[in-house]
């Protein structure tokens, strides 16, 4: 299964549905600042990853031409 747009080439697209975010922790109870883009920068606490797969699928279509219009966020 795909997650966001699998055709987005540039951050603006991928940033469209935000299905992959990155949080660069900085203790263990780090939750904010999820970004898009990979950290650039040592992460004390490590980093933590975020998929967001669709929740909702037409209930017929395995795939569609798109790969994205038979699932819904």
């Amino acid at each position: 299964m795909f997650v966001g747009d699998v055709n987005a080439r540039t951050k603006e697209e991928a940033a469209r549905f935000r299905q992959l975010t990155y949080t660069c922790m900085t203790d263990p109870g780090s939750r904010e600042h999820e970004v898009v883009h990979f950290p650039q920068k040592p992460c004390s606490y490590g980093i933590m990853t975020s998929v967001r797969f669709p929740t909702c699928w037409d209930g017929v279509n395995l795939d569609s031409p798109d790969h994205m219009s038979h699932m819904r966020y």
